[in-house]
């Protein structure tokens, strides 16, 4: 964990202008990243050093919760626009179904819309 967020702070330190190369690869290297640059490949000195912090706190991980609220995929479609429109004049309205509870709306010239 701490050696990607190094990895992004040196991104982060010349507002991600040289990619993997130039200022950035300096950095790292002065970290004690080896290459290549697209990983996050500590020395044996910056290994040691991240040791030295102990563990990382965190909270315990809650599987069942996750899988239950569908956190491990993608995440559930939210509001479903409907599209009414008027027989008369064509014009066209999206909206969802908790206004459609009060009843359909009405196009600029005073017809009322259909599903």
């Amino acid at each position: 964990m701490v050696a990607t967020l190094l990895h992004e702070l040196c991104h982060v330190a010349d507002d991600c202008q040289s990619s993997h190369r130039g200022t950035f690869a300096e950095r790292a290297t002065r970290l004690g990243f080896n290459s290549p640059m697209t990983t996050t490949l500590s020395s044996v000195e910056l290994a040691a050093e991240m040791m030295t912090l102990g563990e990382y706190p965190h909270g315990k991980l809650d599987t069942a919760q996750a899988r239950s609220k569908n956190l491990s995929g993608p995440s559930k479609q939210g509001t479903r626009m409907m599209r009414l429109h008027c027989p008369h004049c064509g014009y066209t309205v999206r909206t969802t179904a908790k206004w459609l509870a009060y009843g359909n709306p009405r196009c600029p010239a005073g017809e009322e819309m259909t599903l």
